[in-house]
């Protein structure tokens, strides 16, 4: 996989915000992500330069258009099939998503709200919905934020899920 080392905005601006996940919770925030984005992204020890394109389809970021260019020789195969394009969305999304860190472990133990987010099931619905739209790893994210096993944040998801639907990890239909 190659590393990324640089991105940077287009000409194209980002699509308009739009609220997933559920509303309201302790912090009465909404989660909103642009509809669009697209970032041109410098990879790599080849420094390979890529144009993501994104749209935000079935509650996950998938990508309309990629194009990569070597600055010097040719794109190889091998390079071509170690692109990474969902850690590279994930990298992406910290810059992109208004207030990220908000929904995320390192934010939660920041916020002198911490009790209350951690019982906050609305809060934790919207954790696990970001961090699947942008390719993240939702169930293991709120493990890490709780201090809990990924066994335990199955049992809560179902229990969250009782009231507040979640969207399935890794799912994107064709």
């Amino acid at each position: 996989m190659h590393e990324v080392l640089l991105v940077e905005k287009t000409d194209e601006p980002d699509g308009a915000l739009i609220s997933i996940g559920p509303d309201g919770g302790v912090l009465k925030r909404r989660l909103l992500l642009p509809l669009t984005f697209t970032r041109k992204v410098l990879l790599g020890s080849t420094k390979l330069e890529m144009t993501l394109q994104c749209e935000l389809f079935d509650e996950r970021y998938e990508a309309r258009r990629v194009n990569v260019q070597a600055p010097e020789g040719f794109v190889s195969t091998r390079d071509l099939t170690q692109l990474g394009i969902p850690r590279v969305i994930r990298s992406i999304a910290s810059d992109l998503v208004p207030d990220f860190a908000v929904w995320t472990a390192l934010g939660m133990r920041g916020s002198p709200l911490i009790e209350e987010l951690r019982q906050d099931h609305i809060y934790l619905a919207q954790m696990y919905w970001l961090h699947n739209a942008v390719h993240g790893k939702p169930r293991i994210e709120l493990a890490e934020a709780l201090g809990i096993s990924k066994s335990t944040s199955n049992v809560l998801l179902r229990r969250i899920e009782e009231t507040i639907p979640l969207p399935r990890e890794n799912s994107a239909k064709p």
